[in-house]
């Protein structure tokens, strides 16, 4: 049986101990969402996001504005 994870804040602290732990796995396929990316780590399949950036939070599908944004 194979799983899939999905990390958020995967080059954070704790999600990084987290990614690495459970990229060891030979039944997860692990991804991690992050702001930033850092130092790859080996079976993770990362993906940069930052969900208060218009931009990439539009290509997730709808958004939703904090009141008094535009």
């Amino acid at each position: 049986m194979n799983r899939k994870v999905l990390i958020a804040g995967a080059h954070g602290v704790i999600g990084r101990a987290a990614a690495i732990r459970l990229a060891s796995q030979p039944d997860a396929e692990v991804f991690g969402l992050s702001r930033r990316i850092g130092t790859p780590i080996a079976g993770l399949k990362t993906v940069s996001v930052d969900p208060l950036f218009r931009q990439h939070s539009s290509n997730c599908g709808t958004t939703r504005s904090s009141p008094g944004s535009p």
